[in-house]
């Protein structure tokens, strides 16, 4: 078949995204997060830009600048074991959490270092850099190719050329897409 398939920037854009987003719910983005405590605040806010995208917290190092680190333990404040006065650490809110809770009582001018996971950006334009790395851009191709083999199926499932055969043919190179991502 001589006819080639185009698509408009905003559906390869959509694609694009989809495909981050497919990414980053099996592969969030690891980020880092220096707080300056306040003496006997436990409650810290996660809602702030600087946590857009957040999805989990995955550790707190308190105090920072211990030798060897000293890491906080995740653990829920209802706990019948305790957690108010312990070394834990727990978030408030889910999908996404809004606030940190530590179980210990901070002095001022103490720290953490919060490492959490948080969604990869997406493109603004062409030219901006991608935070999936180098390494995995092949399965944002792979997920672009099913989402574009899959958006020919719907286009001839809704306006069925004379090819009989174009259809199977698609939807078999969207199972064979779908294979490789």
């Amino acid at each position: 078949d001589t006819a080639e398939a185009t698509f408009s920037d905003l559906d390869l854009n959509q694609f694009i995204h989809d495909a981050i987003e497919e990414y980053t719910s099996r592969f969030p983005r690891r980020a880092f997060t220096t707080l300056t405590l306040t003496a006997d605040t436990r409650e810290y806010a996660l809602t702030s830009t600087t946590y857009e995208g957040i999805r989990q917290v995955v550790g707190v190092e308190y105090p920072t600048g211990d030798d060897p680190p000293r890491y906080l333990k995740p653990r829920s404040r209802t706990d019948p074991d305790g957690f108010w006065g312990g070394p834990y650490w727990d978030t408030e809110g889910y999908d996404p959490p809004t606030a940190l809770l530590i179980g210990e009582k901070p002095t001022a001018g103490q720290s953490l270092e919060l490492e959490w996971l948080r969604d990869h950006d997406f493109p603004d334009a062409d030219s901006d850099a991608l935070t999936v790395p180098d390494s995995d851009l092949n399965l944002l191709h792979l997920h672009i190719r099913w989402s574009a083999f899959g958006a020919l199926e719907m286009g001839e499932a809704s306006a069925p050329t004379v090819d009989t055969g174009l259809l199977g043919h698609l939807h078999s190179a969207i199972a064979g897409a779908r294979l490789d991502w």
